[in-house]
């Protein structure tokens, strides 16, 4: 019987483009349950995740082992990592993109331990070709828009009509419905940075000519 309950892991980066996808790090004492994971790597996985030792369930996913689009398992998804440690990477269901920011907001912001318990739900479906999912150029250019000040600006959240306590995630999802996009990976730093300005948001226009000045560089 595999086991798969019980690791604890530390958040170590994230992708919000397509595929939305973890990468975490199970420590020396998880290493086995985690490198055991590569077992359930045709299943599709229900992961529930809890804060360290709590008992309480912080937030549950759907995901699965990333794989190639011929269909074999992504090279180093789960790898070793700094001496006995183990990196584990999960591609996250798009349905539960609301929650995985919720999950970057409390554990790659806040560091701290959490305690995975991964269980199989069901066996990963026949992959039939199909068109490549539409994807924008600037995701890396929005993650750092993500990691910046700019989501707990009043002006910003004010114009977004979010309140000082709204979480970073719903105010994440109303800069969507502003841009009038499903994926920000779409607005170039120039428009983002028109946008801003006449929205009259001068120290948000300045943070997205900035940091898109730097992905130039």
């Amino acid at each position: 019987m595999i086991e798969t309950d019980g690791i604890f892991t530390e958040f170590h980066n994230y992708s919000l483009g397509e595929p939305l996808r973890i990468e975490l790090i199970a420590s020396e004492s998880s290493a086995t349950k985690a490198r055991a994971l590569s077992a359930l790597r045709q299943k599709v996985l229900c992961v529930t995740i809890y804060s360290g030792a709590d008992t309480k369930e912080f937030c549950r996913l759907t995901a699965t082992l990333p794989h190639k689009d011929n269909g074999e398992l992504l090279q180093r998804c789960i790898a070793p990592y700094a001496g006995k440690a183990v990196k584990v990477m999960l591609e996250v269901a798009p349905q539960d993109h609301k929650t995985l920011l919720y999950l970057i907001e409390e554990f790659y912001d806040q560091p701290r331990k959490m305690r995975l318990e991964i269980s199989p739900e069901s066996d990963l479906p026949t992959k039939q070709k199909a068109a490549p999912k539409a994807k924008g150029e600037f995701g890396h250019y929005w993650k750092r828009m993500y990691e910046s000040t700019m989501l707990d600006a009043l002006d910003l959240r004010l114009w977004l009509d979010c309140d000082m306590d709204s979480r970073v995630p719903e105010v994440w999802e109303k800069l969507h419905g502003a841009f009038g996009v499903k994926s920000l990976s779409f607005v170039s730093p120039e428009e983002a940075a028109r946008k801003f300005t006449e929205a009259n948001l001068p120290g948000i226009a300045a943070i997205a000519r900035r940091l898109g000045e730097s992905e130039e560089t």
